[in-house]
């Protein structure tokens, strides 16, 4: 008995290594409608810092979701600060908008000002959508495309929806997340989407785009020496492959337009000043440039 166990064992380990492609497609497929029995929607009420309201429509379980339902908001932090250096009649450019936290709030609390909100995938930015609708705002706008320094079509790594975390997605690495289908999405300039007589609205400009941060500071560069929007932008060296590198091209970027740098604080709701090129090597922080 001993030995046929042995026999068999060596056999299922040798079918295994021949057909493991199958087994985890087969184990994600298991796990995936199991997945799937937990899904419910919730919809609620949040509030912004000067008490306007807004609704949003939470697809769980996810990360973001969940965290907005528990806690009332999604990088509080980072919202109030984009409220703050947004004034009445400007434009707000959310790259990487998700499911819509951040636009939905400065659409709620500046209800004078616009938000162009971009998300190219297309199962998130159809809850971007959902969200946008279910508050009935004038003043959003959703683009479902990619931005960056190019015009045309780009590899996207897009999030399985059924990810916990299904804002890893990313243009640049398919490593982010275990659970990636590569799909061609579109790929546009800011510089060309927004008409020229436009740049003259635009505000404020959040960045959050998994490692595609400066490809999308580069097609915006005519908005940016035209006008000095406030740039807010997420830096985290898990973004990174080449780490001094990224940090000198974003040194050299924002020197030459004359941005200064800051550190947005979580929990002192501060901004203080922050030398991209004295960071170390494991680093995540929002960036703020003014």
């Amino acid at each position: 008995m001993k030995v046929m166990f042995i026999e068999f064992l060596i056999f299922f380990t040798g079918l295994y290594r021949k057909k493991k492609r199958q087994f985890l497609k087969l184990y994600g497929k298991v796990n995936r409608r199991n997945y799937f029995e937990t899904v419910f929607f919730s919809l609620n009420q949040y509030e912004t810092s000067n008490g306007n309201v807004f609704k949003m429509m939470l697809r769980h379980p996810g990360k973001i979701e969940n965290t907005i339902y528990d806690t009332g908001s999604w990088e509080l932090h980072i919202a109030k600060k984009l409220s703050y250096f947004l004034t009445e009649d400007k434009y707000f450019i959310d790259i990487g908008a998700n499911i819509g936290y951040c636009s939905i709030y400065v659409a709620a609390e500046n209800p004078l000002s616009k938000v162009i909100a971009f998300e190219p995938h297309p199962f998130i930015g159809k809850e971007l959508i959902r969200n946008v609708d279910i508050n009935d705002f004038s003043n959003v706008e959703v683009k479902p495309f990619a931005l960056g320094n190019e015009n045309g079509e780009i590899r996207f790594y897009s999030n399985d929806l059924n990810d916990y975390n299904r804002g890893m997605s990313s243009t640049v690495d398919k490593d982010f997340s275990k659970n990636i289908a590569e799909i061609m999405v579109e790929i546009k300039r800011l510089d060309d989407v927004i008409p020229e007589n436009d740049y003259k609205n635009i505000g404020v400009i959040k960045i959050d785009t998994q490692g595609n941060e400066l490809d999308v500071l580069k097609g915006a560069e005519g908005i940016i020496k035209a006008v000095k929007p406030v740039i807010i932008f997420e830096f985290e060296s898990h973004t990174k492959k080449n780490i001094e590198k990224s940090k000198k091209e974003f040194v050299a970027f924002l020197k030459r337009n004359n941005y200064q740098t800051y550190k947005v604080l979580e929990h002192d709701n501060v901004i203080m000043p922050y030398d991209i090129s004295q960071v170390g090597n494991d680093f995540q922080v929002d960036i703020i440039c003014i």
